[in-house]
């Protein structure tokens, strides 16, 4: 992406980089748009447990709100190549394989920003880090020397993406159920696979913002969304 003085914003559970060549008009649009799909979707499915419900629900949403979607991929991590992860570590290598090292040397600076900042943190967790079920523990999965014989797990699901000129937007979403406290930089946090509850989900999606399929919702939108932009949208830089 050409830096031109990139803006990152944190939308809900969104994190988007945008390029500085695109109008705060385009800008805008993208966002409400994110805004949009996000509120309903979550709306429908409000759980994060329900992320198969979820993901196929925010997959129409996106249609719908004026996007032509080229590729949708689900990758499956390897999750025992590997003793730790990190959120950060799943969407720069998602980025990278799209569009190259310089989005994920990007990505890298915006999501580092986003650590940064604790109002960006506190907007972020409240919309991807949520309760999961209290669980037997498994010999698979759990170790009985450093945890008690139920669980409290955690779901954490985040998306992040850079937007191009012309509004193609080239996003990840990471999503999967831990046993781990989540800490308040979870962007970060080297979560151990062995905590893992099932497997770790990867999805990388490429889209573009179709004006004349966006132009008759902008208003829908701004309508629908009112306070929710101010709320629900902080622009970092």
């Amino acid at each position: 992406m050409e830096n031109h003085h990139s803006i990152t914003c944190v939308c809900a559970g969104n994190v988007l980089l945008f390029s500085g060549v695109m109008s705060a008009f385009e800008r805008q649009n993208v966002l409400d748009s994110s805004l949009y799909t996000q509120v309903a979707t979550s709306r429908k499915f409000p759980a994060m447990s329900d992320f198969d419900q979820w993901q196929g629900a925010w997959r129409v949403g996106v249609r719908l709100s004026g996007w032509m979607v080229s590729e949708d991929n689900d990758e499956t991590f390897p999750s025992f190549e590997q003793e730790r992860f990190s959120v950060k570590e799943l969407i720069e290598a998602g980025l990278a394989k799209h569009q190259g090292s310089q989005s994920e040397r990007d990505i890298t600076a915006s999501l580092d920003a986003v650590s940064w900042s604790p109002l960006a943190m506190d907007l972020l967790r409240v919309h991807t880090v949520g309760h999961g079920a209290v669980t037997q523990g498994t010999e698979e999965f759990h170790d009985a020397d450093n945890h008690s014989p139920t669980d409290q797990t955690t779901w954490v699901r985040v998306q992040a993406g850079v937007v191009s000129p012309g509004a193609l937007l080239t996003q990840v979403t990471v999503c999967f159920e831990t046993r781990e406290t989540v800490d308040a930089d979870f962007l970060r946090q080297a979560f151990s696979v062995h905590e893992v509850v099932g497997r770790v989900r990867v999805n990388c999606c490429v889209a573009l913002l179709e004006e004349a399929d966006h132009e008759p919702l902008r208003e829908f939108f701004i309508t629908r969304l009112g306070g929710l932009r101010e709320e629900k949208i902080l622009k970092l830089s």
